[in-house]
């Protein structure tokens, strides 16, 4: 009886964190094109895989070809790796890191900022 609710558990438990969905990475400009590692993504919002090894991923938002913004994240140890090591004989404290849940890239820090005109510095006739 003991043996099969650990098995049940453990089933739960996997199935729980194996489906722990993905971090949402969001562009606050719909036209971004979204970069993970330099690998496209997705443009305006996309997917990741949430949990796995610890790691660093770089996130880039690209609007007419030119990087408008950077980030960079990493996988977390949180509850769920140290609640999953215990029922994974340690495994889970190696594999189940996670990423933040949702990510937002701030593409106007990034802009091109296109100077004033001056409208004195405009020819005779010209709007």
């Amino acid at each position: 009886m003991m043996k099969t609710i650990r098995i049940l558990l453990l089933i739960t438990l996997v199935a729980g964190l194996s489906s722990c969905g993905s971090t949402i990475i969001v562009a606050n400009h719909p036209q971004a094109q979204i970069y993970v590692n330099g690998v496209y993504e997705g443009t305006g919002t996309a997917r990741i895989t949430r949990a796995g090894i610890p790691k660093r991923t770089q996130l880039e938002a690209v609007l007419n070809h030119e990087v408008v913004a950077q980030r960079e994240i990493r996988r977390q140890f949180d509850g769920a790796a140290l609640f999953g090591g215990f029922f994974t004989y340690g495994i889970g404290f190696f594999t189940l890191w996670r990423y933040p849940k949702e990510v937002h890239l701030n593409a106007n820090e990034g802009f091109p900022s296109r100077p004033e005109e001056n409208i004195w510095e405009r020819p005779p006739g010209s709007r």
